[in-house]
């Protein structure tokens, strides 16, 4: 019976089939090969998704545009006579003695220059004759400087 039993079974089991690999390394390929997800296209979530996008790019455009700093008009002005030549520098203009000149508008002693500059808070010095920096006499607030010496403080 025994022998009956393996003489049906055996053509069975010896048979291959069609999908079968032939090789130890095809069936390893086969059972490690990636499934694909299948993935649906659902219209929502596009709409979603693009509309989402077009929120932030708008609210990003109008947070630039707002909040864009317009630059402001300052003058700053000294009376000093006997001074031939007057300067202004500070954060503004990176500490450039050349940037930012001021012009003697009167025989009273007086310079003056406008500067364009954005909101924020500046220090800045006065240079008299390219060698003596002193804070503006006008200034609202001064603070010390690293040097031993007092920073005129311009807010705006």
């Amino acid at each position: 019976m025994k022998d009956d039993a393996f003489e049906r079974i055996a053509p069975l089991l010896s048979e291959r089939s069609p999908h079968a690999p032939d090789t130890l390394a095809e069936r390893v390929m086969q059972d490690i090969r990636p499934h694909r997800a299948v993935r649906t296209f659902h219209p929502a979530w596009a709409a979603a998704v693009l509309s989402s996008a077009a929120v932030l790019v708008f609210a990003v455009t109008f947070a630039f545009l707002r909040l864009r700093p317009a630059q402001v008009t300052v003058e700053i002005s000294i009376v000093n006579r006997d001074a031939k030549a007057i300067h202004v520098v500070g954060d503004f203009n990176n500490w450039d003695p050349s940037a930012h000149p001021l012009t003697r508008t009167s025989e009273n002693g007086v310079w003056r220059t406008k500067l364009k500059l954005s909101p924020g808070r500046y220090r800045y010095q006065l240079i008299i004759d390219n060698d003596r920096y002193i804070p503006d006499p006008r200034a609202r607030e001064a603070v010390h400087d690293q040097f031993g010496g007092m920073n005129s403080i311009l807010e705006l």
